[in-house]
């Protein structure tokens, strides 16, 4: 009989805001990506934050390319974005 591995890795330690972003009820925010990414094209990630969030946020995207045994990051980008701000999208640049 084998093992269950979760595919996400988690952090060993949370800061404050992502602690209570993690507390089990509403989400607290909602960030979106394309589902297509195409090699040599900008790629932006929209953050939206909800009702019940805290007034900022830092969102840190990284972007990684995956093999049968290898993975490499791509791009990285962080970001903070408040509650009511106009702009809140992340650019990855390439």
């Amino acid at each position: 009989m084998g093992f269950w591995k979760p595919a996400v890795k988690r952090k060993p330690y949370l800061s404050p805001s992502e602690a209570q972003c993690r507390v089990p009820g509403r989400p607290k925010f909602l960030v979106t990506a394309p589902g297509i990414i195409r090699p040599g094209r900008n790629v932006t990630v929209g953050v939206e934050l909800l009702e019940h969030s805290p007034s900022q946020i830092t969102v840190k995207v990284e972007l990684v390319k995956m093999s049968a045994s290898l993975t490499i990051s791509v791009l990285e980008a962080e970001g903070v974005f408040e509650k009511g701000e106009i702009s809140s999208s992340l650019a990855l640049l390439q």
